[in-house]
């Protein structure tokens, strides 16, 4: 494993540096109303407006939004079947909400905030390939889209909005049926990361040949152990994750080529997470990055918040002073503020 830092501009790899030291001073701690061991749905809208979905974990149903920075929140009508495993930005200011609802079979949905309307994206069959509960859903600029399974190894896929779904696979380039834990997409390109716990960690890039959606990167063949999150960067991509053999998080940074796996850069979180320990969400936005999870065994306010200023050159411990035991979503504002959502309705707030 490489414990170097991103590379110089002459190419030689920088040490990655961490400070377990730094305060973690000016969150303000509040709650939403998912319960659970983890918060898989967090989205920001603009403004003080955020939505929450609940039941990724089976506990709990509905999607619900908050106005005031979740000072309160309320229930959005449509979802009180569902349970909410996703959710991401549709156009013209609408939402994506994936997972499914308990009551039918859809698994995809658009939700409109302007009049509350609801229209199906996908609908699971009963086929065995097309039936399951959808993980993660993810819509490129000129209409591809993709839903996975979340808990197998399933994919459909459609090459336009107006264009029928079906199955993909082998969706990976080595013809072997992977699990995605995460997916995100930038205006034209879809990334994922996952595995599984007796192979290599994995990231999955935009495949070279049209015979598969991705290709597998693995720049830790040595570990055994899942990526669970992935953000987009200015310069690459963070994949965040656990090593199981060593009971170890993994915090891993690519070079500005996500596809070439020794230009990925493995941090040592050992002096911030004391002994056992799991990242479970990443996000990014210019030169902050932050990965979250927990401390283990599991218990009051072993939440934690790992946070770099210098796009990943150096990390710090920036953990709120909460009875979290996990935190596992995060998002960064368009206004600067750091928003994290965890276990049993963790929800705090700070700025940058």
């Amino acid at each position: 494993m490489s414990l170097s830092g991103c590379p110089r501009e002459d190419g030689t790899a920088a040490p990655t540096t961490v400070d377990a030291g730094a305060p973690a001073t000016g969150w303000v701690v509040r709650a939403h109303p998912c319960q659970g061991g983890r918060t898989d749905a967090l989205l920001y809208v603009g403004g003080d407006t955020f939505y929450v979905g609940c039941g990724s974990g089976a506990e709990g149903r509905g999607l619900w939004r908050s106005d005031d920075a979740g000072s309160t929140w309320g229930a959005v009508e449509g979802f009180g079947t569902w349970r909410v495993s996703d959710l991401s930005r549709a156009p013209a200011g609408d939402l994506f909400v994936a997972g499914i609802d308990t009551a039918s079979r859809v698994a995809v949905a658009r939700y409109a905030p302007e009049d509350g309307a609801v229209d199906t994206i996908w609908m699971r069959t009963d086929q065995v390939d097309e039936s399951f509960h959808v993980g993660h859903f993810a819509r490129l600029a000129d209409g591809r889209a993709v839903a996975e399974s979340l808990t197998g190894g399933g994919l459909v896929a459609r090459a336009a909005d107006d264009a029928p779904w079906a199955p993909v696979r082998p969706w990976s380039s080595d013809g072997v049926g992977h699990q995605i834990l995460d997916l995100a997409a930038s205006e034209d390109a879809f990334f994922a990361v996952g595995s599984t716990i007796i192979e290599p960690p994995t990231i999955f890039v935009p495949a070279t040949s049209e015979a598969a959606l991705f290709d597998p990167v693995r720049p830790l063949e040595d570990v055994r152990g899942e990526l669970w999150a992935l953000a987009l960067t200015d310069d690459g991509l963070l994949a965040v994750g656990v090593d199981q053999d060593a009971d170890r998080a993994l915090l891993l940074q690519s070079g500005p080529e996500p596809g070439d796996a020794a230009g990925w850069r493995a941090v040592d979180v050992t002096p911030l997470i004391e002994g056992k320990s799991w990242l479970r969400g990443a996000c990014a936005a210019g030169s902050d990055r932050v990965a979250v999870g927990e401390r283990q065994p599991l218990g009051r306010g072993t939440g934690r918040v790992l946070r770099s200023a210098d796009a990943g050159a150096t990390w710090f411990d920036d953990s709120p002073a909460a009875d979290a035991g996990s935190w596992s979503r995060c998002v960064i504002t368009d206004d600067g503020r750091l928003v994290v959502a965890g276990a049993d309705g963790g929800f705090a707030i700070r700025g940058l």
